[in-house]
């Protein structure tokens, strides 16, 4: 059981986006239709097409589509790797580092796990960062998620904070967001302002999404709409809550819409 769970825990985070085919698969398989994404891989993977040979080793993991059948899982990845699938390789070298399978070549093993991170895809670097963070390789975990941003730029970096959020990294969140702040999002100061108000520092907070509104973001607007409204972590404002509230549901903010559907 314990190497299913750290198995899908390395395929998923090798799940990306190449062409076109792929990404449509991708977005499907993150949004639970198994079904599509087996329809835009399967035919890819009859042609030959070394990512979606990868890929379709979840359609064999979890079976909802197809019987579910491991030792496929594990044939697919290597026939991906060796055919060439940067994507591939370097899941291989991360299984077998950490003994979850065993390459029968351990020195290919280790070239592919230190290959160049500008042959994987965007998404798959930041996902590689957080393997390596779960278990228990923050450094090298770190420089896969620094080569991230460093590509991807703001967007990237805010999702960074954003994960180390959900994380409860409280530090490192911070630490990222301030990152993309630096950078010009508007929409990093309404997370941080998540991050102070789960570590209970609602001042704190409040400040964060007052530069938010300033900035016109709408998220920030909702937040503070519902601290005025509900008077947590300041003084109690209704009147002026319920305007912000309105006015970022207007605009279509569905975090502002579901708080004033639940007054």
């Amino acid at each position: 059981m314990k190497i299913f769970v750290q198995l899908g825990l390395i395929f998923w985070a090798f799940i990306g986006a190449a062409n076109a085919g792929i990404k449509e698969g991708v977005i499907a398989f993150h949004q639970g239709d198994h079904v599509s994404a087996f329809n835009e891989w399967a035919p890819l993977y009859e042609q030959g097409d070394v990512e979606a040979t990868f890929r379709m080793a979840l359609i064999y993991y979890y079976g909802r589509v197809v019987d579910q059948d491991l030792e496929k899982v594990v044939d697919l990845v290597f026939e991906a790797a060796n055919a060439g699938s940067a994507n591939a390789q370097l899941a291989v070298a991360i299984a077998n580092e950490f003994n979850v399978v065993e390459a029968p070549d351990q020195k290919l093993a280790k070239a592919w796990a230190n290959q160049p991170v500008d042959k994987l895809d965007l998404d798959v670097m930041v996902e590689v960062g957080w393997v390596y963070q779960y278990y228990g390789k923050p450094n090298k975990g770190g420089d896969y998620l620094i080569a991230a941003a460093e590509r991807g730029g703001v967007t990237v970096t805010r999702e960074i904070g954003w994960r180390y959020y959900n994380a409860d990294s409280l530090v490192n969140s911070i630490k990222w967001l301030n990152k993309a702040i630096e950078m010009g999002d508007a929409e990093s100061l309404y997370w941080m302002g998540k991050v102070f108000e789960k570590d209970g520092s609602m001042y704190q907070a409040i400040d964060w999404w007052k530069k938010g509104v300033e900035q016109g973001e709408n998220n920030s607007q909702a937040a503070l709409g519902a601290a005025y409204f509900t008077g947590k972590g300041v003084s109690l404002k209704k009147k002026k809550g319920l305007e912000l509230l309105q006015k970022d549901a207007k605009q279509g903010n569905q975090k502002a819409i579901q708080l004033l559907a639940a007054q």
